[in-house]
């Protein structure tokens, strides 16, 4: 009967291994074993897990899987090789869904590997009575075979891991994306318990939002980590709101102080990034209401040429340009001959909201840097041109020229 590779690398295992290590390989009390390995990994690398029923049936289940199977190796009864720790991938899943760091998966293995050393070598001793030279063939192969099923074993396992950390995170992130998409649009109000779990941000806290122009994820993850600490917010939240969009809310309990919000506008300024920022607002509806209004403040801050503008600052101009053609009409309406791109129109625009800005001739002079009798000509030959005394459409005047810079 031909030789399968299996059989052939058994063979050569067995060959390598003295007897005396099969023999008390075969004698060694693997329930046992694994017994004091669970006890020593749970106590030195997942004591917080101690009551934790699942973790615990896992890990008692992967551990003595691989006790097993080094006794196995050892007795000649399984090639390295051909070992499947079905436990092991087991506990692996389980330590992701945890959140457990590699670094926990990597030591407990080591310390759990140092532990059967130390059993082997008890029982060796054990074997070997007062015969030194019986000691030498009970630890010499079995320590490299112990080592060479560990390393091996690690190596799966640590790739099982990494990948089943990487199918949970898109499927968190999946999740995360559905729930947030499903609060701004209003369609689902989750449980806050729930809300907050699965967002990592409380969604009960007063909100202010920012509306960010950012080339990549790390780029907006700086921002509102900067922005975070500047207002000594516990809570931050990101979404991506388009290719280079990103949506920021930082939450707080309480308004913050007048340092906070300076230190605030300091960081804001010191991104360098095109930025609209809300007016603070609470609970699921202030999450919705403030991204509105950081997206506006962006939009009118674009059209304007202004890095960071605030929501409060442009509050009309966002308002009306929710009809943008209607605005576009209205400031032609209201502007008409003193609309356009020429030199004049400017000139006479800019005399305008510089007097229904300062409330009079002097002090819009003082201003623009001109004569009294300069601003006095051009406000006369503004109402020639509109046909109508300009006291009397200041509101009108007011609106359209604000405007203007932003449909225009």
């Amino acid at each position: 009967m031909e030789a399968t590779e299996e059989t052939t690398g058994r063979r050569a295992d067995r060959a390598r291994m003295p007897a005396a290590a099969r023999s008390l390989a075969d004698r060694i009390d693997a329930r046992a074993m694994s017994a004091r390995v669970l006890a020593r990994v749970l106590h030195e690398v997942f004591p917080t897990r101690a009551g934790d029923e699942e973790f615990l049936a896992a890990l008692d289940e992967s551990v003595h899987d691989n006790v097993q199977a080094v006794l196995d190796v050892i007795a000649g009864r399984l090639r390295i090789a051909a070992a499947e720790p079905v436990g092991a991938i087991a506990l692996m899943d389980v330590l992701a869904r945890l959140g457990e760091p590699t670094s926990s998966v990597e030591r407990g293995y080591r310390i759990g590997q140092w532990e059967i050393w130390e059993q082997w070598v008890a029982a060796a001793r054990d074997a070997a009575g007062d015969d030194a030279e019986a000691l030498v063939p009970l630890l010499l192969e079995p320590v490299r075979t112990l080592f060479d099923y560990i390393d091996s074993i690690l190596m799966t396992v640590l790739e099982r891991y990494e990948e089943h950390r990487r199918e949970l995170d898109r499927a968190r992130l999946h999740q995360r994306m559905l729930m947030l998409r499903q609060i701004l649009d209003g369609s689902h109000e989750p449980a806050p318990a729930d809300a907050a779990t699965t967002l990592r941000y409380d969604c009960l806290l007063t909100h202010r939002a920012v509306a960010l122009v950012a080339d990549d994820r790390v780029a907006a993850e700086r921002a509102l980590e900067r922005l975070r600490l500047a207002l000594e917010a516990p809570d931050g939240l990101l979404h991506q709101d388009s290719v280079h969009g990103w949506a920021l809310w930082i939450g707080r309990a309480t308004p913050p102080s007048a340092a906070q919000q300076r230190a605030f506008r300091r960081e804001l300024d010191a991104l360098g990034l095109p930025a609209g920022v809300s007016d603070p607002a609470d609970g699921f509806a202030g999450l919705r209401d403030t991204l509105h209004q950081a997206r506006q403040a962006l939009r009118v801050g674009q059209a304007l040429g202004v890095r960071t503008s605030w929501f409060a600052d442009v509050r009309l101009e966002a308002l009306l340009l929710g009809e943008e053609e209607q605005a576009a009409t209205f400031v032609r309406s209201v502007l008409g001959p003193i609309g356009g791109e020429d030199e004049r129109s400017a000139r006479l625009r800019e005399t305008i909201a510089a007097w229904l800005e300062t409330g009079s001739h002097v002090s819009a002079a003082a201003a623009l840097g001109v004569h009294e009798h300069t601003v006095r000509n051009r406000l006369r030959q503004a109402e020639e041109l509109l046909d109508a005394p300009l006291a009397q459409r200041r509101t009108e005047l007011s609106v359209a020229l604000r405007l203007r810079r932003v449909v225009t």
